[in-house]
């Protein structure tokens, strides 16, 4: 029953992604093109800041919905603790409605942790929330404390089992009426939850135990009735050669005329990725139909230095259209951008030799990075 529970939110969770992303492909696209053509000093740029940032939370909770779809290998990166739990808090104090505290507690010199971004925000954000519904009626405090931590071979802890090597540990602790030993026993359970019918799926804490093995860390808890609960989650410290942050507007890779075939159904996506390659320096020929940028192609195979699609398209799909492109040139670079891929999906896409798999919402410099290999490849 579980299983057949996990498989129709998996279901549910890629028919959502697919059209979410593209609404969110649009926004984030066309604010960012927004703000590298405006100057910092005008007034618009705050605002035009504070849509990215809504666009990026939206974004990552797609990806928490795809998270119970499949176990995915995360795209790690280095990233900074205390700004993600400062966020964490933001969307938290919401949920408070103004009956909960927050506090958040640093050590000097936190390093960034090895970690999927969106993935480490899901692991605060549920182990935070399931802390403010604690404290639901009565109010309190939450907190949440972040040091490091260093393992050896002999001094490793008793009771968590971590490798040798550094942590970013993060405390997230609740002065509400804690649990019994037997609900702490329970916790990571999946479906297991102490909320009334209709409150909570007790999915929460098992996809947190999940992403935090998965990232080679521990989590751990702590409670006793009437004391309140404290979570310990420990990632691994990223190593300091790891680049932390985005690449500036004038790192990104340009092109230098290219002509590049752009096929999407979705005419909003279509003009985002459109003027996103224009700006990048790129000549984009661009199609809503399949088979109208297939005729395109059959006229002038040659001319093309990279091919971009959509997956989901009607009458013909991303990787039907591959495959045509392909028996005329064996050796043309695709890129193929979709909101959720199946496994079924990613192993077609290696047989037919797609050069690049691109997940939306995709950013300029994703996009940037992903048609200058492309281009590369094909000389």
């Amino acid at each position: 029953m579980q299983a057949q529970k996990l498989e129709a939110i998996g279901t549910l969770a890629g028919g959502i992604a697919h059209d979410f992303n593209n609404v969110l492909t649009a926004i984030l696209g066309h604010t960012e093109l927004s703000l590298l053509s405006l100057p910092e000093s005008r007034p618009e740029t705050e605002s035009l800041q504070h849509v990215m940032r809504a666009g990026r939370r939206a974004r990552q909770l797609v990806q928490q919905i795809l998270a119970f779809s499949r176990r995915a290998e995360p795209s790690r990166q280095a990233v900074e603790v205390v700004p993600l739990l400062r966020e964490t808090t933001e969307l938290l104090r919401v949920l408070g409605r103004g009956a909960v505290a927050f506090e958040l507690r640093a050590a000097e010199g936190i390093p960034p942790v090895f970690a999927d971004p969106a993935q480490a925000h899901q692991v605060f954000l549920n182990i935070g929330t399931n802390a403010v519904q604690a404290l639901r009626g009565v109010g309190g405090q939450v907190s949440f404390l972040v040091d490091t931590v260093d393992v050896t071979a002999t001094n490793g802890l008793a009771a968590v089992p971590l490798a040798p090597g550094r942590y970013v540990r993060v405390g997230i602790q609740d002065d509400g009426p804690g649990m019994s030993a037997e609900v702490v026993a329970r916790v990571f359970e999946p479906f297991f939850t102490t909320k009334a019918p209709g409150e909570g799926t007790g999915l929460g804490l098992s996809v947190v135990h999940g992403i935090v093995q998965q990232h080679g860390g521990a989590v751990t808890v702590y409670s006793q009735p009437g004391r309140g609960t404290l979570f310990h989650v420990y990632l691994p410290a990223a190593t300091s050669d790891l680049r932390t942050g985005p690449a500036t507007p004038s790192a990104l890779p340009r092109g230098r005329g290219q002509e590049i075939l752009v096929v999407d159904d979705d005419e909003v996506v279509l003009s985002t990725g459109r003027e996103i390659l224009a700006q990048l320096g790129y000549r984009p020929c661009a199609f809503e139909r399949a088979d109208a940028a297939l005729a395109e192609f059959e006229a002038r195979p040659a001319d093309f230095a990279a091919v971009f699609t959509d997956l989901t398209m009607p009458g013909m799909s991303g990787l039907q259209l591959t495959a045509r492109i392909k028996a005329l040139q064996p050796a043309q670079p695709v890129l193929l951008a979709s909101g959720f891929f199946t496994e079924t999906e990613e192993q077609e896409a290696v047989k037919l030799r797609v050069t690049r798999l691109v997940p939306k919402p995709f950013s300029v410099a994703s996009l940037a990075e992903a048609v200058a290999a492309c281009v590369a490849k094909r000389g």
